[in-house]
Parts: C-alpha cells; sequence; structure tokens
C-alpha cells in the first residue's frame, strides 16, 4: 500500500519524542513541575518540537517575573527532572516491527534527528534498547539553529551523502515537519490529532498515529492492493467443479 512512499529512499529518518518515543507527557510534566518550583505560571508549557530552551523562552514571555531563572538553570532542572521518570517511556506502538522490516530486510540506512539534547537522548535510548537502531543520531545542541531550522536535517544529509530526495522523515510536532520541509524532505506525520492539519506543510504524505500501518505494507501500492484484492474476490466467487 505504501510502495511510493518508500520507493528509490536509502534513508528513514525518526524525530524522537512524541514519534520514536511517547514521551509528551513526561515533559509536560517536568515543565510543570520545574515551574512550580520556580515560582512559573505553569499553565503553558511551549511548543512541542522546540528545544527545552525554546519552550522556556516561550513560557517566560508569558509571565510577569520581574526577575525569572536564567533559561539555561531552566533547562538543565527540566532535563533532570525528565530523566527522573525516564522508566516511564514507551516506544511508539508498532516501532519495533518496522524498524526491522526497514534495516533487515530494506537494509536502509536510519537515522535518528532530535532537537532533543545529546545528555537526555542517549539516556533515552539506554533505556529503551534503542541504541543499536540508529546508523547516526544528531541532536538539537549539536547544530547551530535546531528544528524548525532545516540545518540538522542537511547535516544528517551530508552525512550519509544522499540527497533530500533519497530520505523519507518520520515526524510529530509542526516545527519539526517544517524543519525537514524545508530542507526538502518528504515526510510521515505521527500526528496527535490536535494540531489542524492545514496547518502542517505540503511535504507531509500522510498522517498516521502510529507505525503499525507499515510494517508488511511497504512493496504494493494502493492501486496494487486494490487490484489483488478484486483478483482474490473473483476467484472466491468461482463455481467449484
Amino acid at each position: 500500500m505504501y510502495k511510493d512512499f518508500f520507493a528509490q529512499k536509502k534513508l528513514i529518518t525518526f524525530d524522537l519524542d512524541g514519534t520514536t518515543v511517547k514521551s509528551e507527557q513526561v515533559w509536560d510534566a517536568a515543565f510543570t513541575e520545574v515551574a512550580k518550583v520556580a515560582g512559573i505560571d505553569p499553565t503553558t508549557t511551549g511548543i512541542c518540537g522546540n528545544t527545552v530552551a525554546e519552550r522556556w523562552k516561550h513560557i517566560l514571555s508569558a509571565t510577569d517575573l520581574k526577575t525569572p531563572r536564567p533559561v539555561p538553570e531552566l533547562v538543565e532542572l527540566t532535563q533532570t527532572e525528565f530523566v527522573k521518570h525516564i522508566a516511564e517511556l514507551e516506544v511508539t506502538a508498532g516501532f519495533w516491527p518496522f524498524v526491522a522490516e526497514l534495516k533487515l530486510l530494506k537494509q536502509l540506512n536510519l537515522a535518528l534527528v532530535t532537537n532533543t539534547a545529546r545528555v537526555v537522548t542517549d539516556r533515552v535510548l539506554a533505556q529503551l534498547e534503542l541504541k543499536e537502531v540508529f546508523d547516526f543520531v544528531i541532536c538539537g545542541n549539536e547544530v547551530k539553529s535546531p528544528k524548525p531550522s532545516p540545518q540538522i536535517y542537511q547535516a544528517t544529509l551530508a552525512q550519509f551523502k544522499l540527497p533530500a530526495k533519497s530520505a523519507l522523515a518520520f515526524e510529530d510536532s509542526l516545527p519539526g515537519c517544517i524543519a525537514a520541509a524545508k530542507a526538502g524532505l518528504k515526510l510521515i506525520c505521527v500526528w496527535d490529532e490536535v494540531t489542524p492539519k492545514r496547518n502542517f506543510p505540503d511535504e507531509v504524505l500522510e498522517f498516521t498515529s502510529d507505525f503499525t500501518p507499515f510494517p508488511g505494507e511497504m512493496d504494493t501500492t494502493y492501486l496494487e492492493d486494490i487490484k489483488q484484492m478484486a483478483k482474490e474476490q473473483e476467484q472466491a466467487l468461482k463455481p467449484t467443479t
């Protein structure tokens, strides 16, 4: 069914938070806890997909505090609070069968392209036994301009010496999708069912809640599946002798 999406692709990229790992609630809880400790209104937790620093800048811009804590301090506190609850994290449904097919059967390169800082990313990869999955990992604090800038995707393509047309990205957030699209990649959105679809770039080929639709469905097109189904129905309706 999804053959057209994966045809001629040599690299599949994954975002971490909200895409590979269901971590949004853990991050939101970490922001809320740090906000309470710092005496900051925790009702807004910033834009998911942005770096922790950018999310705190967004939060602080909405507060009347005359002397808020420095952003680097808030970032460190939030990362520490997040790591406390790292055991609560789970990979997104369908991820393991999907990457097994991509790596073992199709022998494609896989990259993790995340705005999350290296210090947290490595802990998450270790906790969920994801270290061996990815051939390359790049984090938001390792580029000058993280998502929604395309720089992190441009660096990934350069690492594999590939043009954008040879890669397919999986993202969940608007900043992540914009970054991939600006770098010239087509992508699939692991959609939160909240952000309006019309807000996403035209490069999004498909919206999905998880990875379960893809294993076993990457070698045929939608039209080929229909033809096969019709053929099977025709055979089933033939009278037996």
